[in-house]
């Protein structure tokens, strides 16, 4: 069955590198199949792919800026990837992005009926939105079944997008102040639920006469498509004989993900884990030679947190370093030198314009929470590769660091 995938599916993970997309291209291989890229898809993805890494650089060259101006001693310079080079090298990824996984750049639009489009935009017909905008996933959606009625064959298409989705499943999970925060919620359910296609397109396919497999997630695709699926067990886990490298990596990640994204009521400077026990998991089989398996453990975690002030003229307000304030403080679009992103825009920046986020650096202690973790992992023969964490949340506690109860404290990887 070949794969449509869009572009949300292709920016998470640009270089095809991480575990579910390495999973997919297993499927393909295995079952002789296409990696099927609509051409809105193709010219989206490169557009992203230039804003995301003339971002990254940009980013980069100014903390090596800011670091210049205070060291002392001079190694060697800089080595920015040329932006060109780099263009170039995704777009032959794309076309190829392991050897043995057949790739189709499907750009021909004759099959899509411009009429179709403009009816869809003007009576607000899915996958347009509500107010006839998101014109790109109609085209992307009329495309996908050109494609499927060229093929003849079932297809599967994988999309994060929440045009595509029954109504109810995109409001079950309430109001989202965006389509990330909604995404973001609905991960944590992936397991449990299949999402729907919405039943404007299930009467698409009707007409059409085809057959496509809606997937919200490439994990979920992934799942459906292995060979075999098992229970892990402890006694599987401790066979691999990895407990002590799976701990190790999991600290290193979990450390990374917290004390860089931050967004809690205090600021993360060092994270530990004391305890690592698994509670459950599956093991599916790719192939006869690989295996992936998802894994939930629980952890307590260490950690070494210092508070937040909101600075200024008679101010001294406890606040959160990234996307979140407490209730009653607006959220100004400020900059500071431990906030590497603006909040998201909000009323009163002219009555904060004069105060910036900090440390105090002197409300500095030590806390340990629990959390849920779930990891992926590739196993190859007896050999573990590819240890990813796909989700982390505390466990709900009064603890500061977690401030309000409106907040979420999940991090997901996924879209």
């Amino acid at each position: 069955m070949d794969v449509i995938v869009d572009t949300n599916i292709v920016a998470s993970d640009f270089a095809m590198r991480k575990n579910r997309f390495a999973n997919l291209l297993d499927y393909l291989r295995r079952t002789d199949s296409a990696l099927v890229i609509c051409k809105v898809v193709w010219d989206e993805a490169l557009a992203e792919y230039t804003t995301r890494l003339k971002g990254d650089i940009d980013r980069v060259t100014a903390a090596w800026e800011k670091l210049n101006e205070s060291r002392f001693t001079y190694g060697q310079s800089l080595d920015l990837p040329v932006r060109a080079q780099e263009l170039q090298a995704f777009e032959n990824n794309l076309k190829a992005p392991a050897k043995g996984v057949k790739v189709i750049i499907h750009g021909d639009y004759s099959g899509v009926d411009i009429n179709e489009v403009v009816r869809r935009g003007v009576h607000r017909v899915r996958p347009a939105s509500d107010t006839g905008e998101e014109l790109r996933d109609v085209i992307l959606w009329l495309h996908a079944i050109d494609y499927a009625k060229q093929k003849a064959s079932a297809v599967a298409f994988i999309s994060h997008d929440d045009a595509f989705i029954r109504e109810e499943d995109s409001s079950a999970v309430g109001k989202a102040k965006n389509k990330r925060d909604r995404r973001l919620d609905e991960e944590q359910e992936d397991t449990e639920k299949q999402y729907q296609l919405h039943p404007d397109l299930q009467k698409d396919l009707r007409d059409a006469g085809v057959d496509i497999k809606f997937y919200r997630f490439l994990s979920t695709f992934n799942r459906m498509s292995a060979l075999r699926s098992s229970p892990a067990t402890k006694e599987w886990l401790k066979a691999l004989g990895t407990p002590d490298s799976i701990k190790a990596s999991v600290q290193q990640q979990i450390s990374t993900l917290l004390v860089q994204r931050q967004g809690y009521m205090e600021h993360i400077k060092e994270v530990s884990i004391s305890a690592l026990d698994f509670m459950e998991g599956t093991v599916h089989e790719v192939d006869e030679k690989t295996q992936f398996a998802e894994l939930r453990f629980r952890a307590e975690i260490g950690l070494v947190v210092e508070s937040f002030s909101l600075q200024g003229p008679g101010f001294q307000w406890p606040v959160v370093q990234t996307n979140f304030s407490q209730p009653g403080i607006s959220k100004p679009s400020l900059y500071n030198e431990f906030i590497y992103e603006p909040l998201l825009p909000g009323v009163g920046v002219n009555a904060l314009a004069a105060r910036l986020y900090t440390t105090t650096g002197q409300a500095i202690r030590q806390t340990t929470l629990r959390a849920q973790v779930t990891v992926s992992a590739r196993i190859q023969g007896e050999r573990v590769s590819g240890l990813e964490i796909d989700k982390f949340a505390f466990e709900s506690s009064n603890d500061p660091l977690l401030g309000y109860p409106v907040y979420t404290n999940s991090i997901f990887t996924e879209g």
